[in-house]
């Protein structure tokens, strides 16, 4: 694969696909190391910690994202969609960046007690105001670093994002064999964000300074505002169900429903996250060339669904062996929600390529929509579902609503683009036809040799599940016309020439 980056990147120079192969293959090599290493943490720290453990933290991470969505400025984005040099907004832009770290840190100490009885947690007080160390040391991160996305240099953000969350996954893991409780996961945090304050400023030369220009506050915000209300709307989407659970069921169940989250979410917040790290930037340089915008966009969704179709519908298969296998017993009522959250994952991380679309575009108003009736379907039937079903209504609630407005936002963004039919067929009917034929290789292994859930049943259905897609995607590529990513990054190249 890397070779074929080489290729394509040598054909095309310095133009803007070549930038983006190579921001492409940084971006994925991020979350594929991200991802390894948060997979061997969360199975260490589970078979360490209680799910009670797991549920504080989540209150303080649901606290923390709350102020950071209402308070959102949307000056990055604005940043990156810019197509003048955005230096002399850096200074305005840090100031604000520091005004608005500071100013949470405070409510978060303050409003920690109310936070805490809310969730019927005293225990979480304590936590909430540490966190808050690690909200205001975010605030002081070199602004300039945001030039990294903007010109598509991930080479240098992957050494930023690694150092970082590298630091939270190691510190986390060591303080959690000496305690043994919820103050591992905290440490790790603070100490993460202590080590990504030191290397924004060590791998960019710019030094920001105190500045506060209201013609350029008011000129991003133009922008921003859109970002702001989809921020917002954002967050109760995606947190409106955590907040439900822990209020009705308790820390416990937050802890086995933030646990299915996180297993359950690899397309959505891995795969896609790569993809529209690259996508937002890319898309921006393009918003004068409808044919190239139109393949660029394409091809992102193909990729989305080639990779996200087998890892979720792999998820849905193979979660009891990996919960009893490898979690171990306690962790048995994850399996239902997680299943769920996996369609979910796969439904949201496809429809999310929309975002960065009409964002480059100059229409952030558009994703606010559809996050608005994700929201409102939400609010209706999260409460009596969970008081019905518990965790599992939780998640069949976020299926359904996901899946309504999911698809409605990525139809507009195909008729927004123009999609022919037959990119519409390359980028989503192949990959499933494929997911289909491992999810039938791999129900017939699990039928035939496995009787109970162990680590040996999962390693083998996942390494079956492997192989059978890759056979299926040689045999469609060979027989009936389906190109396969790597043909489909030539094609495109060709178009973007």
């Amino acid at each position: 694969m890397r070779n074929l980056f080489r290729a394509l990147l040598k054909a095309d120079g310095d133009g803007i696909f070549g930038q983006a192969m190579s921001a492409g293959f940084w971006a994925a090599a991020l979350r594929i190391i991200l991802r390894f290493s948060m997979i061997i943490r969360t199975v260490i720290l589970a078979r360490i910690l209680a799910p009670e453990d797991f549920g504080l933290m989540a209150i303080a991470t649901l606290a923390i994202a709350l102020l950071e969505r209402f308070t959102q400025s949307g000056f990055e984005s604005a940043l990156v969609q810019q197509t003048d040099d955005i230096e002399p907004y850096l200074n305005t832009a840090w100031t604000l960046q520091i005004v608005r770290a500071l100013s949470m840190a405070g409510v978060l100490v303050l409003a920690a007690p109310l936070i805490a009885s809310f969730f019927n947690a005293p225990e979480a007080v304590r936590i909430l105001q540490v966190m808050a160390v690690a909200v205001a040391i975010k605030g002081f991160q070199n602004i300039a670093v945001v030039t990294f996305i903007k010109e598509l240099q991930f080479d240098k953000y992957f050494i930023l994002q690694i150092a970082s969350r590298g630091t939270d996954i190691i510190v986390s893991i060591a303080a959690a064999l000496i305690l043994g409780n919820v103050w591992a996961l905290v440490i790790g945090v603070v100490s993460g964000s202590i080590v990504r304050l030191i290397v924004s400023y060590a791998i960019h030369s710019y030094r920001p300074r105190i500045r506060w220009v209201w013609s350029q506050v008011k000129q991003l915000f133009n922008f921003g505002k859109w970002i702001l209300l989809n921020q917002i709307l954002g967050y109760a989407s995606g947190n409106l169900d955590d907040i439900l659970v822990g209020r009705l069921l308790g820390v416990q169940a937050l802890g086995f429903y933030r646990m299915a989250f996180n297993f359950s979410q690899a397309v959505a917040t891995e795969v896609t996250q790569v993809t529209n790290q690259v996508a937002f930037p890319t898309y921006s340089k393009l918003q004068n060339a409808a044919g190239k915008l139109r393949n660029a966009y394409m091809g992102t969704v193909h990729l989305v669904a080639f990779l996200g179709f087998p890892i979720a519908i792999g998820t849905v298969l193979v979660a009891p062996d990996l919960t009893y296998g490898i979690l171990g017993d306690k962790w048995a009522p994850i399996i239902v929600p997680m299943q769920l959250l996996s369609v979910s994952g796969l439904v949201r991380g496809i429809s999310a390529t929309a975002g960065p679309l009409f964002q480059s575009q100059g229409r952030p108003d558009i994703p606010p929509r559809y996050t608005f009736a994700k929201v409102m379907m939400m609010a209706i039937f999260l409460y009596p579902a969970i008081n019905a079903f518990g965790i599992s209504g939780a998640a069949l609630v976020i299926v359904l609503s996901g899946l309504i407005t999911g698809t409605s936002a990525l139809w507009l963004a195909f008729s927004f683009v123009k999609a022919k039919r037959s990119q519409l067929k390359q980028a989503l009917l192949f990959p499933a036809l494929n997911t289909a034929l491992m999810s039938l290789a791999v129900v017939t292994t699990k039928l035939a040799f496995f009787h109970d859930e162990t680590i040996v049943s999962f390693l083998v259905l996942v390494v079956t599940g492997g192989v059978t897609y890759l056979g299926a995607v040689f045999l469609s590529t060979r027989f009936i016309g389906y190109a396969a990513p790597s043909d489909l990054l030539k094609r495109v190249r060709g178009a973007m020439a």
